[in-house]
């Protein structure tokens, strides 16, 4: 199941809140195109999110939901699909079918191209929690994927769309930012538990639906790339940029070799750990159900805890660039490790325990090389809304992990409490 929306942006996350719809351009439509690549979307065929250059040639995306629900629907009276949040991968809706309400997904087959892993996947993980939930309404506590009418978890429309379906969690929404420690602590332990059931899921190890996405030496590999060859001639109003992410990958490096992180257990990781992938109860406030698990999948559990540190220690917009000075919160760093050491500490190893202080800043630096070579590359990954919103992301980011990695004492100190 997947929850309310009590208003667009709370709700969805439901299968990728940061990743954003590719743009597909040819190089030499790079300077032409820096300003106006998100303008040339009609209305009519982005009613959730912005389409990506190669949907424009596909049917109108709400008449295409208004068909497929039919699929899912089950003998109800399908009403029409309301587009659910903006900027996600998948192009998501809420629609009600008689007695009761789904949440309709058309899939983004560039992004996941084998459906049958990312399927598989997905079945696998929401039937091992469902298995393992023994607290009360344990519909509300994990996702219900609906079957199609032939009983398959997927359809495929007549143009070639492929859509899927969950049951909506009622009274739910997503748990957003916050500064309150204990719904921080409460959050993490939501994503401490989920990574706590997992590794139990028994063999075989689940497929990687996209390869070598946290895998650091290449995204720096395709950064320095992406400076040397400088495709969309972005380099050079970029140096202040590329030399500050240059650096704190340095730092990072030397308080954290990657070395040192080879050896590692391969464990079941979500990759995407923000509070907008985690549905609460819309007036309690009590964790639900984690959402968004198009990523789950083996991994290391120091990108888990990394980015809940990345996303909720800052209080800088993600935008930010260099107009706003980065802080860190220690006290949600405090409050985010009691959370999650509280499921997970007994199962970690000791290079484990010695890298979390560091997780944030690995996932920040990360997502600045990320930010900042998509912005070389003409914004062709992360949508943007400006020319220069990849830069500023990317100088946040940056920003971020220098700020986490000067505050490592009082990091590793939020840790070793925690681990008491």
């Amino acid at each position: 199941m997947i929850g309310d929306a009590g208003v667009e942006h709370t709700f969805l996350a439901v299968m990728a809140a940061t990743r954003r719809p590719r743009f597909i351009r040819h190089r030499s439509q790079c300077n032409t195109m820096d300003h106006i690549v998100n303008l040339l979307v009609s209305p009519a065929q982005r009613p959730d999110s912005l389409a990506t250059l190669g949907d424009m040639g596909e049917p109108d995306p709400l008449e295409a939901a208004v068909r497929a629900v039919r699929a899912f629907a089950a003998g109800g009276d399908p009403g029409v699909p309301t587009p659910l949040g903006l900027g996600h991968i998948h192009r998501t809706y809420a629609v009600s079918c008689g007695d009761r309400d789904l949440v309709l997904q058309h899939l983004n087959t560039e992004i996941f191209p084998d459906l049958d892993a990312l399927t598989e996947n997905l079945l696998r993980v929401t039937q091992h929690l469902a298995q393992a939930e023994t607290r009360s309404e344990p519909e509300r506590r994990v996702l219900t994927v609906v079957r199609a009418a032939d009983g398959g978890a997927l359809h495929r429309d007549a143009s070639g769309g492929v859509w899927r379906a969950f049951a909506k969690i009622r009274d739910a929404e997503a748990a957003g930012s916050t500064r309150d420690p204990s719904a921080l602590a409460a959050a993490a332990a939501a994503f401490g538990d989920f990574a706590r059931k997992l590794s139990e899921l028994p063999a075989p190890p689940l497929h990687t639906t996209i390869a070598r996405f946290h895998d650091f030496p290449r995204r720096r590999g395709v950064f320095e790339n992406s400076v040397a060859t400088d495709p969309c001639g972005r380099a050079a109003g970029a140096t202040e940029a590329i030399a500050a992410t240059r650096d704190a990958c340095t730092q990072l490096e030397r308080l954290l070799p990657e070395a040192e992180l080879a050896n590692l257990p391969r464990r079941v990781a979500h990759h995407d750990c923000k509070l907008d992938n985690l549905l609460v109860d819309s007036t309690s406030r009590e964790p639900l159900c984690v959402i968004d698990l198009d990523t789950t999948m083996p991994g290391t559990w120091l990108s888990d805890f990394g980015e809940l540190v990345r996303s909720a220690t800052a209080g800088a917009p993600e935008d930010a660039g260099d107009t706003y000075r980065v802080e860190i919160d220690v006290a949600a760093f405090d409050a985010l490790a009691s959370g999650w050491l509280h499921a997970t500490a007994p199962l970690l190893i000791d290079a484990e325990r010695r890298a979390l202080p560091l997780a944030g800043a690995r996932l920040a630096a990360m997502n600045g090389l990320r930010f900042l070579t998509d912005y070389l590359e003409g914004d062709v990954y992360f949508r943007s809304l400006r020319s220069d919103q990849n830069l500023d992301r990317a100088r946040t980011q940056t920003r971020l992990a220098v700020a986490l990695l000067a505050r490592v004492a009082d990091l590793r100190d939020c840790v070793e409490r925690a681990l008491d």
